[in-house]
Parts: structure tokens; C-alpha cells; sequence
């Protein structure tokens, strides 16, 4: 089924975003995708096109799918298409990761060509990305945190911490400060943080 609005087929990528309970969820990942389509396909009856909103469902999935690609050439195209499709979406909870995930994973992958500077903005542009369900509680835990992770391979330290502490924007205090301050100390320290609830 191809998505007039985005541009690209929807059915590979979107039956996962119904799940096993009708809701989408950004940080359940592969798992989660896997069981969503098995729930879907054994029912026979949970299929997304009844719930009306196709497009939403494909934007919600291209959320995923442009963090998740396995390569800088489906990243920024599905990163570029999500930019593109969320200026319909600016009321809708997931606009936030859009941005947000957008702009990180095109940084990630102007690094990957050498393209500090062009990495540093894009850091930026996600820094200053509008809250989320996701971004405010679970903030940088649920997201793909290379870029930050690059730049300071790069030793562009400034650049990162700099997009931490734009990050206290959305991410609430209550949950936001005890690894901020941690993963700022490290990196003042020459460390390079895995950006992971592990850590903690």
C-alpha cells in the first residue's frame, strides 16, 4: 500500500505500530515489531488500514524506521521524509521524536562523511527538539545516541555538552538529572559516556 503523503510503501514497516494492544510504542524496537506482525497475521482481524488513520501509522513508523536503517542512504531518506511529514504533525505526541530523531540520525551520518560541522548543527537541531511522552520521561535512554558518541571520538566535547543540557528542555528533572551531571563529568574527564541506563 502505497502512502500518498509519504511516498513509500507502508506495509513492510507500519504493522508493528498497532502492537499487541493498539498502541504504538517508539522504545519496544525489533521485538516488539516482530510481535506486533504476529499478532496481526494470527488474528487475521487487527489489520492497521481499519483504525482510518494509515498516514498517522506511517508517520509514527517512520520514526523507527529512519533511526533504525541499516545504512546512511535509507537514513537519509527516511530521515528526510520524516522532516518533510512532520510539519502535518505538529499537534501529534510523536513530533518530537521526529525531530529529534531525524536530525540525530542525519548527524550520525554526515560524520560518517567527515562532515563535523554539518554533525554539530544537526546535534543541535535535536538538542532543540520539542518534548515527547518518550523525550520527557525516559529522554535520552530511549533514543540512538551515536552522533554524541562520534563527536566526542572526534573530540568535539562543546558540541555535546552543550546538547545535554538543551536536552533539560524535555527531559523532566526528576529523571534527567543524575545522568546528565554523570555523563557530563565523564566527558570533562576525557570519558566517552554509552549514553545507556546501564551506566546507572
Amino acid at each position: 500500500t502505497m502512502d500518498a503523503k509519504l511516498g513509500f510503501d507502508i506495509r513492510p514497516i507500519s504493522l508493528f505500530a498497532i502492537g499487541v494492544n493498539g498502541g504504538y510504542n517508539l522504545l519496544a524496537g525489533t521485538q516488539a515489531a516482530q510481535l506486533g506482525a504476529q499478532t496481526i497475521g494470527a488474528s487475521g482481524s487487527l489489520n492497521y488500514l481499519t483504525f482510518g488513520v494509515q498516514a498517522a501509522l506511517a508517520f509514527y513508523s517512520l520514526t523507527y524506521v529512519a533511526e533504525k536503517a541499516p545504512d546512511c542512504e535509507s537514513i537519509q531518506k527516511y530521515s528526510n521524509k520524516l522532516l518533510q511529514a512532520s510539519a502535518d504533525y505538529r499537534d501529534d505526541w510523536n513530533f518530537g521524536n521526529a525531530i529529534f530523531v531525524a536530525n540525530a540520525s542525519l548527524g550520525y551520518c554526515a560524520i560518517t562523511k567527515g562532515d563535523i560541522k554539518a554533525a554539530e548543527e544537526y546535534l543541535a537541531k535535536a538538542g532543540s527538539a520539542p518534548g515527547s511522552p518518550q523525550l520527557n520521561t525516559a529522554g535520552l535512554f530511549g533514543f540512538e545516541m551515536r552522533l554524541p558518541r562520534a563527536l566526542l571520538q572526534k573530540g568535539r566535547k562543546d558540541s555535546v555538552l552543550k546538547f545535554l543540557d538543551a536536552s533539560k528542555r524535555f527531559w523532566e528533572k526528576q529523571f534527567s538529572e543524575e545522568p546528565i551531571a554523570k555523563w557530563k563529568s565523564k566527558i570533562n574527564a576525557g570519558e566517552i559516556p554509552e549514553f545507556r541506563r546501564s551506566e546507572f
